[in-house]
């Protein structure tokens, strides 16, 4: 069976990608629920050529999506939801510092923690902005280029550099759909980035920090 979910069209989108990610066996129903027309998607970051074509989806509109996973999700726990929309992996800051920014749940398994839901996304996201991007085998698009700005003088160009790149990545992962309030402030060594961040259902905004240290 079959629920109809809604999903905010974010940078890098695709309908494969959506159909993959919505368990939608075919892509082209994706187009076809929303009236879409090649191609389909436009993804690029603050693209204007499709602004004002309405067959093709654009960053920021909202479609629906027929998706076998909306129905499985609805005979679920609240906490079960949450750990499949944002999922689970070992704890590698040993609960810090994400505990101490979001609450989510953390597992013990013997000597090793266990890290999911929201807690699981904002660990996600840190590592996101430390790997260096190109140095992850097989995924020369994933990490960041924060490093480019360490040792750098500190000045408002630097700040707002660093601020268009945690912004730019923290919106390219599918569970964010919102990144808000976003500063960069220096202290001692570092610099400090706070951000609002708003996911994708079900779980409500929550206060995201990063270090990057000079």
């Amino acid at each position: 069976m079959r629920g109809i979910v809604t999903h905010k069209i974010k940078i890098g989108d695709s309908l494969q990608k959506l159909a993959r990610l919505y368990q939608v066996k075919d892509w082209r129903s994706i187009a076809e629920i929303n009236e879409l027309e090649p191609p389909y998607i436009d993804s690029v970051y603050e693209s204007t050529v499709y602004r004002d074509n309405p067959y093709v989806a654009c960053v920021g509109d909202t479609i629906v999506i027929p998706s076998a996973r909306a129905y499985a999700l609805s005979n679920r726990t609240e906490a079960e939801i949450e750990n499949e929309s944002y999922g689970r992996d070992l704890d590698l800051y040993d609960d810090k510092p994400v505990e101490q920014i979001v609450k989510g749940e953390l597992r013990g398994s013997r000597d090793i923690n266990v890290v999911s839901g929201i807690a699981n996304l904002a660990q996600q996201l840190m590592t996101l902005l430390t790997v260096k991007r190109g140095g992850l085998l097989l995924h020369p698009d994933y990490g960041s280029n924060l490093h480019l700005y360490v040792g750098n003088r500190d000045s408002i160009a630097t700040r707002n550099k660093i601020r268009f790149e945690v912004e730019s990545c923290l919106r390219s992962d599918f569970r964010v759909e919102d990144v808000q309030d976003i500063e960069v402030e220096r202290y001692d060594d570092s610099y400090v980035v706070t951000a609002k961040i708003i996911p994708i259902p079900p779980h409500s905004e929550f206060d995201f920090e990063y270090k990057l240290r000079r």
